[in-house]
């Protein structure tokens, strides 16, 4: 048998004891103060680091109020200024691409990639004879840190539209 010492307080009883185990997410959470450790607890630590992950999921859109255009960083985060090439939206804090969704006022063909710190993530989404289309990569997801820099391109355009909205879409670990 194992007591626990939490502070001042101990519960369980017999031999040995484990102390600062606050230091263990989730484990306090399974015990309360009359209850034996030995039953809430089976001593394989890794069960305990074995969480599902949460994330908390965020967009980063751009707009394009004119025609658009084969090879061109035209997409705009606000008031409406062209964002050029190593321009864009400077990132907080590590995070993960893993979708992005398009949507061309008309039907029309067109592909949106996006960049990180002016270089492909070789993820990019297209538009055939539509007006919105999406790409999900949750699986293989582009990684970004803090301090990255975000950006939109257009690598296949030529036509003629006065509304377009490029939306990535980030997920950052909960901890």
């Amino acid at each position: 048998m194992i007591k626990v010492t939490h502070g001042s307080q101990t519960t369980g009883g017999g031999e040995g004891s484990v102390s600062g185990i606050s230091d263990v997410p989730g484990l306090l959470t399974t015990l309360n103060e009359k209850q034996d450790i030995s039953t809430a607890f089976d001593g394989d630590y890794a069960s305990l680091l074995n969480k599902p992950i949460a994330y908390c999921y965020f967009p980063i859109w751009a707009e394009e109020n004119a025609d658009i255009a084969d090879g061109t960083y035209e997409w705009a985060f606000g008031n409406g200024g062209n964002t050029s090439s190593g321009m864009g939206l400077v990132l907080a804090f590590d995070c993960d691409l893993i979708g992005i969704g398009l949507s061309i006022k008309g039907t029309t063909s067109v592909e949106v990639e996006v960049r990180k710190n002016t270089i492909s993530t070789n993820k990019s989404v297209s538009i055939i004879n539509d007006t919105k289309a999406r790409a999900v990569f949750e699986n293989d997801p582009v990684s970004f840190l803090a301090g990255d820099v975000v950006n939109f391109r257009t690598l296949v355009g030529s036509t003629t539209s006065d509304a377009s909205i490029v939306t990535a879409w980030f997920r950052r670990k909960v901890i």
